[in-house]
């Protein structure tokens, strides 16, 4: 993610990026894992302060003062907050932990926790928000609001139903307004059935593909792979259920002929797979290399924010 995956995960290896699956990182970079050990909770189903502010003020429409008005500016950091709050529950027993208190190997780098997923977003539904134009985003304020919600109360054992249900609440609270043949700079801009299509004239946008049709025909495939999957689905949302077939797992890498990139139908269960975009039903778990679309997760158990 100096596209958008490194920040918050360290590409190197495919098990980093696969499944988008938390990866905490040290101020330098240092990938840190939890031992599993007691101070590693992953039952928890609720948060400790019951929203995702934090407010007990609400609004007519029964969202809080500061919900009210989310925009552009402010859902991704708001995001961030509530995905870092789920992590460090999971992580420290603690939703409301403070940056700098001491945990099991060190302490909890809130700050960088922060900075990362203001980036990302769950799931990278941040993607883009940094290059966009406001006035090309609408922002769903319901939408928005029940992503917090649904991010922060996360379960840490997370079953792939959840997981798809707060996935699709933080992306369809970001509405692009540019339609296809119209310039764009990000994904973003477009609507929900489109990508922005980089082209020598200038980026617009343009209709995703269907099953079948190519994938790799951009700038650069080899190296943002990443971005392939936004030509499948949209912002690689999972939605709709199709992915951009980039991979070669017997070779253990990804296919070096952007020409031989399709865009199939998402997998079920059990069926490999690189990012959770690919799976029909599941979420991808990079877990020891396994990479194959699981029914449920422990989704913060690969890391956590220490140094």
């Amino acid at each position: 993610m100096n596209n958008l995956r490194l920040i918050a995960f360290t590409t190197t290896s495919l098990a980093t990026m696969a499944g988008m699956v938390l990866f905490a990182c040290s101020s330098d970079g240092t990938v840190v894992t939890k031992d599993g050990g007691s101070d590693a909770p992953t039952t928890e189903t609720g948060s400790d302060d019951g929203g995702a502010d934090g407010g007990s003020d609400t609004g007519p429409d029964g969202t809080s003062a500061t919900d009210a008005a989310l925009n552009l500016a402010s859902l991704p950091g708001k995001i961030a907050e509530a995905t870092c709050k789920a992590l460090a529950r999971c992580c420290f027993g603690n939703a409301n932990l403070d940056g700098g208190a001491p945990v099991d190997g060190g302490i909890y780098d809130k700050a960088t926790c922060l900075s990362d997923f203001t980036n990302t977003g769950f799931e990278f539904s941040n993607t883009g928000a940094a290059k966009a134009a406001a006035a090309n985003v609408q922002i769903d304020q319901a939408k928005g609001v029940e992503c917090l919600s649904k991010v922060e109360a996360l379960p840490c054992t997370t079953p792939a139903a959840t997981f798809h249900a707060a996935r699709a609440a933080c992306f369809d609270a970001f509405k692009g307004k540019v339609a296809n043949g119209a310039a764009c700079t990000v994904s973003m801009e477009c609507g929900a059935t489109s990508f922005c299509k980089e082209a020598a004239g200038g980026s617009m946008c343009a209709a995703l593909r269907t099953v079948g049709q190519a994938c790799g025909d951009y700038q650069d495939p080899l190296n943002n792979t990443d971005k392939a999957s936004e030509i499948c689905n949209h912002r690689a949302s999972g939605q709709p259920p199709l992915y951009c077939d980039n991979y070669d797992f017997t070779a253990g890498d990804f296919k070096q002929d952007p020409n031989t990139w399709t865009c199939k139908a998402a997998v079920a269960n059990g069926q490999r797979c690189t990012f959770s975009d690919w799976c029909a039903a599941g979420i991808c778990n990079a877990e020891n290399g396994a990479l194959t679309c699981d029914p449920q997760l422990d989704y913060f158990k690969l890391g956590c924010y220490v140094k």
